[in-house]
């Protein structure tokens, strides 16, 4: 059910919020969720919908799929070693 809510508000945040905020709210449910997969999707439409492809003057589509990705491989870890499961 939380997972739900969750992803309701990520989709409302896309669309109406600016992309920082969305990006925390993303990066936040990567922890609190156990294998938020999802994360990866919304990182890439944020990229689809507002990505400009140029990130620190370097031609980059791919920034914000690219960064939920590493979130999501490194929360696995993160969370062994704080030893937090939600």
């Amino acid at each position: 059910m939380i997972r739900i809510i969750l992803n309701l508000i990520i989709i409302l945040s896309v669309f109406v919020l600016p992309t920082y905020i969305t990006a925390c709210i993303i990066l936040v449910s990567i922890f609190y969720i156990n294998n938020f997969y999802e994360s990866i999707l919304w990182g890439f439409l944020l990229d689809i919908l507002y990505g400009s492809g140029n990130i620190f003057s370097i031609h980059f589509a791919y920034f914000f799929t690219l960064t939920t990705l590493i979130f999501y491989l490194c929360s696995f870890r993160m969370k062994t070693m704080l030893r937090v499961s939600f």
